[in-house]
């Protein structure tokens, strides 16, 4: 991500937990503007997390920027956990934070399956949203998990780093490396589960972006692990095996669902959104959410307008100077 990009940092007016359930009670927190536009910024994943960074891609000066954690998610408890943890669920808890921070209605942003949540938020409540900006656009397909997953997809740009990722897997499992991950991820053997949500986050990490970007967040690893003692190296590999155990715990649980959409859910309740501005953005050479989704989405619904970023791929920084500008455009509209 381009820091110079971002506006200045911030910390939150307010923050806490919100019970949405016996089990569950999830994170957020306000910034910026009490008064101003209040805009809800929605988490890829599923299993990602709210950043401070996030805050940032908002003028704090006109939006009261609104931040959570998803079930299961980031901050929210209990961590990682699967139970009543499905698509309808997170939707229920965005209505129920919304009523808990007296927001009439506001501007809904999202990227990568936080794009797939809020279209599906939107549709079960239209008039809670005044505008959309989404970023990296996700459908819920199945077809999406074979692309990453599968011989077929993203292994034909980056072969080296799929024979990685399928080589760590017994020869008679490599043909389905997405089902055997899984079965290894939610397994009782908990260091075999973390091993395994390590090595498929790492290979989704190594096709998310253009391979220059890549590169050069290697080399930038590289000089901060230089300088790191060796507790502190070890603290960073403990935070990234638990992020990783979390977060594929939670992705391959919705994926192995299909997201708990039906087929063609998005799609097929299109008109719903029909008086919602809605700009989508997208990579041309996103290889984990190829650009056809964007496309799709956009031609079953034509009042939306599309963005390609000629030389972008599935993250969010590699177009951070498209999806502000396009934030702020929809800002402007309501203020």
């Amino acid at each position: 991500m381009s820091e110079e990009l971002l506006f200045p940092e911030i910390e939150p007016f307010n923050s806490g937990f919100l019970q949405v359930s016996p089990i569950h009670k999830i994170y957020y927190e306000e910034s910026g503007n009490p008064s101003g536009l209040p805009v809800v910024m929605v988490h890829g994943g599923p299993g990602d997390c709210s950043s401070p960074k996030h805050r940032r891609r908002f003028d704090p000066e006109k939006c009261r920027i609104i931040l959570f954690d998803q079930r299961g998610a980031g901050q929210s408890l209990p961590s990682a956990c699967l139970e009543e943890n499905t698509t309808d669920h997170l939707v229920a808890d965005m209505e129920k934070l919304r009523q808990h921070l007296a927001v009439d209605r506001w501007l809904v942003v999202g990227s990568s399956w936080g794009s797939t949540l809020s279209l599906v938020y939107a549709q079960a409540h239209p008039a809670a949203v005044l505008g959309m900006v989404l970023n990296g656009i996700f459908l819920g397909y199945r077809v999406n998990t074979d692309w990453i997953h599968g011989p077929s997809g993203a292994a034909r740009i980056f072969p080296e780093h799929y024979d990685d990722y399928i080589n760590w897997l017994p020869e008679d499992e490599r043909s389905d490396p997405f089902d055997a991950y899984t079965k290894r991820i939610h397994g009782a053997d908990k260091e075999l589960a973390m091993e395994a949500a390590q090595r498929m986050l790492t290979y989704e990490g190594q096709i998310m972006a253009m391979e220059a970007t890549t590169i050069s967040k290697n080399e930038e690893r590289a000089e901060a692990e230089a300088m790191m003692d060796a507790a502190e190296k070890q603290a960073a590999q403990a935070g990234f095996a638990q992020f990783a155990y979390s977060h594929c715990l939670l992705e391959t649980h919705y994926a192995q669902a299909d997201f708990f959409l039906k087929e063609r859910q998005i799609l097929d309740a299109v008109d719903v959104l029909k008086n919602i501005p809605i700009t989508l953005i997208h990579g041309r050479y996103d290889l984990i959410c190829p650009i056809k989704n964007a496309y799709k989405l956009n031609f079953f619904m034509p009042h939306s307008r599309l963005v390609v970023v000629s030389n972008a791929g599935h993250g969010t920084g590699e177009m951070l100077a498209e999806v502000m500008a396009e934030i702020d455009k929809m800002v402007a509209l309501f203020t």
